[in-house]
């Protein structure tokens, strides 16, 4: 696994950074937005959470004992212990007990994922509206993939979530309550969100420091610790220094969900090119919808990156283009869709921090300004195809400069016609 090395954090020599640890800034972070890897713990947490993607899933690995991870990443056994927290309780490993204790691999707790997708669309407000919207979307994606048989796991995974699971307006099961109540940590986490996530939520709401909920839960400071960077690791809250400052509750970002859908792909061993052939799909029909919805805003921010004209330098500013495309749409589970598929791949092609040739990125960048154009024009069909039209140009020009990770992503080489223009209607968009 290839990541971008981390500032270190103000806290006591002991506490630093291993001068070799590179960890918890891949280009997966950037491909799903994640930011709520700021901590040490959550960092450590992600990046074994990204090597077990990367490593296709191994069920049933030791992961490291306590000294060994601690000696690994440069961190005391406290760090660690912050980290096991947050991966025992996103359901992807467990404690095994023994001559040592350590983390063993488990399969990604199903059951658990969806409800907290459940409480992703709870608390950004998922309508009605956005459910039919979204399935719309992912029946049009299903169609143009036909008889692709490497995304259908994950096609199915997500439209069973639409069509069963998903109920707009309701809160989650709370499906991890039990596995939250068997530790200390967790039991105030579970108390945190029932307070102020299921009963009064108000985003940007301070609950206090880390000090004032040792108080209010009567517990060890290091347990506190432990809480809040669980809270923090799934995008529920942050963490503000300075005095008057402190926890701050928010909305959750797509990123910690996607991670955990993309724990499942991984432990389901789909293949990256059959993902990346989900995700051209997904994004063809993202424009096409971006250009029927976009708003005089959306506009006039499209036409502000046309003429700025910047060319893409590394694969990280592909995303940030692509988001611009994207921004239109306004539907959270659409944007939690792409971006799930989109981390998927940006882990396993491996090219975090990578130059872009020179003649590619100007391709990206010209194909683009099309796309741009025709979402500012509204045209939704024109969109759609010169989006399909830039990933045949980039394809071409991959497989000159870079034949193996061409050979990675792209399953069927030439798209068909019939994929490439199957539906000739715009999708409806769904009501504001």
């Amino acid at each position: 696994m290839q990541a971008y090395a981390c500032p270190q954090e103000t806290m006591p020599k002991s506490e630093t950074i291993g001068a070799d640890a590179t960890y918890g800034r891949s280009l997966m972070s950037e491909a799903v937005r994640d930011n709520s890897g700021a901590k040490l713990g959550c960092r450590i947490a992600l990046a074994l959470e990204e090597q077990f993607i990367a490593q296709g899933w191994p069920v049933g690995n030791f992961a490291g004992s306590e000294e060994a991870l601690s000696h690994r990443f440069g961190v005391s056994r406290r760090i660690v212990r912050e980290a096991t927290r947050v991966l025992t309780m996103r359901g992807i490993v467990r404690l095994k007990r023994g001559v040592t204790l350590g983390l063993e691999i488990t399969p990604p707790d199903i059951d658990l994922i969806v409800d907290i997708m459940r409480g992703y669309a709870f608390l950004n407000d998922v309508t009605e509206a956005h459910r039919t919207e979204a399935l719309t979307f992912l029946e049009r994606v299903d169609a143009r993939v036909s008889g692709v048989e490497e995304v259908r796991s994950a096609l199915d995974f997500l439209l069973q979530f639409l069509r069963e699971d998903l109920t707009p307006g309701a809160p989650p099961l709370g499906v991890g309550r039990d596995r939250l109540r068997k530790a200390r940590a967790g039991q105030i986490v579970f108390n945190i969100i029932q307070e102020f996530f299921f009963r009064e939520f108000e985003p940007g709401r301070r609950i206090g420091s880390e000090e004032d909920l040792s108080l209010q839960f009567n517990a060890d400071r290091s347990i506190t610790r432990q809480a809040i960077r669980l809270l923090e690791s799934s995008g529920l809250v942050t963490s503000m220094p300075g005095r008057g400052n402190g926890i701050i509750i928010q909305r959750p970002p797509s990123g910690p969900v996607c991670r955990l859908i993309c724990c499942l792909f991984a432990s389901r061993q789909l293949s990256v090119a059959g993902t990346f052939e989900l995700f051209h799909a997904m994004s063809v029909e993202a424009v096409s919808l971006a250009a029927t919805k976009a708003n005089a805003e959306d506009v006039q921010r499209l036409q502000r990156e046309l003429h700025m004209s910047r060319t893409p330098e590394k694969f990280s500013d592909l995303f940030s283009t692509e988001d611009a495309q994207f921004e239109a749409i306004r539907n959270p589970l659409i944007d939690l869709f792409i971006r799930s598929i989109r981390g998927y791949v940006a882990l396993t092609i491996n090219e975090s921090g990578k130059k872009i040739p020179q003649d590619v990125a100007e391709c990206f960048a010209n194909e683009t300004r099309r796309v741009y154009d025709a979402i500012i024009r509204h045209a939704p069909e024109a969109a759609a195809q010169a989006h399909d039209a830039k990933f045949c140009a980039m394809r071409d020009l991959e497989r000159s400069h870079n034949p193996t990770l061409a050979d990675m992503l792209y399953l069927h080489g030439a798209r068909t016609a019939a994929h490439a223009t199957h539906q000739d209607a715009p999708m409806q968009a769904a009501p504001a």
